[in-house]
């Protein structure tokens, strides 16, 4: 079993996030730093541009870097995937260039690097999922089916935290399942259910306490729970406030979930779930403790080769919304965005009386600093801006399982690339392939999004998102250069998390299974959320996914 300071990485672009409506500006400084005391200084090489986040998006950002890379030339682009928190803590300092992030920059990440703004540029807003590995129907030896687990079962907020806290371990009996000719859910295999969360501060986390918070019936049970376990707070963070977890990310939640043989080509979960282990550092051996384990994950990470099963959860219009891009394309055209600083709110105004909309949402934004890039590494990240925001790089962000931004905010984040563009070519940075003064293609032409079911455009500064066809205007959030109010807790993520969600069908030859098994080795849990006691006690674990 590796530790938690190894990454480990499995790549799927055929393979495929819950918070609340409330708004960024009460927690979180929205793009610049207090005082103008000095510049940003970046200690990461000169010929290698270095972004950095949590495992959340980390299978569209890597897919992203493999597409570009060659047109990057001299810069060579790299992704670390260590946690949320480390992402934006080490762009602040100087430690990489460009954070990949489900949240915005805290106050106290900002006075790392006082003066210096930043830009958020949303490119993908992905469901946080629940997995649950509820038996159906099994024989031994047999391969999985689509019918070996159940796949409609139906959970309110506060059955989530019955499932996650106060109540587990618990029995599934207690459940139902909505599929046709469904009732009570009676597993062949694993009744007892058991709640399991990453250590690694995680979006997935996040997003699972947001949910459950948002309920008032659910939020008394957890703050009970909590309380008897002489938690202080409620408020939600990125790592669970209680002693469990798996050690390691959103990788070693989905191979604990569904384990994938590595000796398969491609990768491919062990045909018989009664090998499966919960154990994924031996995946391989006879042990039935997995079945029933249920989980917050990704739908990057749900979705093929492992198709983990998910339930679904009731929205606050009393639906129970399965994850797919129709509801997660609800959810996006419910949300909020803020044109002036590049940020979007999910569950606004329109959410609560909306059926079709999914509850845990998440949006992953690349936040790029406005000054202390090199010429060559500002064009560098314009071109990946470029790609993740045109026609290509929004089809890969689909067959994972995303939806696509409004036009509103593509057309801002290709003007923050834009402007990019031009520092690399003031500063001389003109490379054959990568340098500031070859145009971007897409904006250029400011290319129209992948069609993505009702998408909705934005019609400015904090603005609902309602479904319209035509694009929206607004300020690039690279020319934002005002600060929102911090909160004096500005370490903590809080509840203002900008949602997104999902489970998609993937595309035939969307490709790039795996970039190998331990791919990144700098997964280091150098920094978590504050003011919350926590014992992480290793369940199993895989590395840092």
């Amino acid at each position: 079993m590796r530790s938690g300071a190894t990454a480990l990485l499995w790549i799927g672009v055929a393979m495929s996030a819950l918070g609340t409506g409330t708004t960024v500006s009460s927690a979180y400084a929205s793009s610049t730093g207090p005082g103008a005391l000095s510049a940003r200084v970046s200690t990461t090489p000169d010929s290698t541009l270095t972004l950095e986040g949590g495992s959340f998006a980390a299978p569209i950002v890597q897919g992203a870097l493999e597409q570009v890379g060659s047109s990057l030339a001299p810069i060579n682009a790299v992704y670390n995937d260590t946690d949320l928190d480390s992402g934006r803590n080490d762009l602040t300092t100087g430690a990489a260039d460009v954070a990949v992030s489900e949240v915005p920059l805290t106050n106290s990440e900002l006075s790392s690097s006082p003066g210096v703004s930043y830009a958020y540029v949303p490119f993908a807003a992905s469901s946080v999922d629940i997995g649950a590995m509820i038996m159906q129907t099994y024989t031994s030896g047999k391969t999985v089916q689509p019918d070996t687990f159940f796949s409609n079962v139906q959970v309110t907020p506060l059955q989530v935290e019955y499932l996650f806290g106060s109540g587990g371990p618990g029995i599934w009996s207690e459940f139902t399942d909505t599929q046709p000719g469904g009732g009570t859910i009676s597993p062949v295999l694993g009744n007892t259910y058991a709640g399991h969360e990453i250590i690694l501060p995680a979006a997935s986390t996040l997003a699972l306490e947001q949910y459950i918070v948002s309920d008032p019936k659910a939020k008394a049970a957890y703050d009970k729970y909590l309380n008897s376990l002489k938690v202080p707070s409620d408020t939600p963070q990125d790592v669970w406030p209680i002693h469990q977890g798996y050690n390691g990310g959103d990788l070693t939640m989905a191979q604990n979930l569904v384990p994938l043989d590595p000796t398969a080509n491609p990768p491919a979960p062990y045909p018989d779930p009664n090998t499966w282990s919960s154990d994924s550092s031996d995946p391989g051996q006879n042990n039935s403790l997995n079945w029933g384990n249920v989980g917050p994950i990704p739908v990057s990470y749900a979705g093929p080769p492992r198709n983990i099963p998910t339930v679904n959860p009731e929205n606050a219009a009393g639906a129970f919304v399965a994850p797919t891009p129709a509801s997660e394309t609800a959810a996006l055209n419910d949300a909020t965005y803020d044109s002036s600083t590049g940020l979007v709110t999910f569950q606004g105004p329109n959410y609560a009386t909306d059926k079709a909309a999914y509850p845990m949402m998440e949006m992953s934004y690349l936040v790029v600093p406005k000054s202390g890039l090199s010429g060559q590494k500002a064009a560098a990240v314009a071109k990946v801006i470029d790609y993740l925001l045109g026609s290509k790089g929004q089809a890969m962000v689909q067959s994972f399982g995303a939806v696509v931004p409004t036009q509103q905010m593509i057309t801002a984040g290709l003007q923050v690339a834009t402007t990019l563009q031009g520092q690399g070519a003031g500063s001389g940075g003109s490379g054959t392939n990568g340098g500031g003064g070859r145009p971007l293609a897409n904006a250029t032409n400011n290319t129209t999004p992948v069609a993505t079911p009702n998408q909705a455009s934005t019609g400015g500064t904090g603005s609902t998102v309602g479904p319209s066809n035509s694009p929206g205007g607004g300020t690039s959030a690279l020319d934002s250069s005002s600060s929102s109010g911090a909160s004096n807790d500005s370490s903590s993520p809080g509840s203002v998390l900008a949602f997104t969600g999902g489970i998609p069908e993937v595309p035939a030859g969307a490709g790039l299974f795996l970039a190998g098994l331990g791919l990144l080795g700098r997964k280091t849990l150098r920094r978590r959320a504050k003011g919350t006691p926590f014992h992480p006690v290793v369940r199993g674990g895989a590395g840092n996914g």
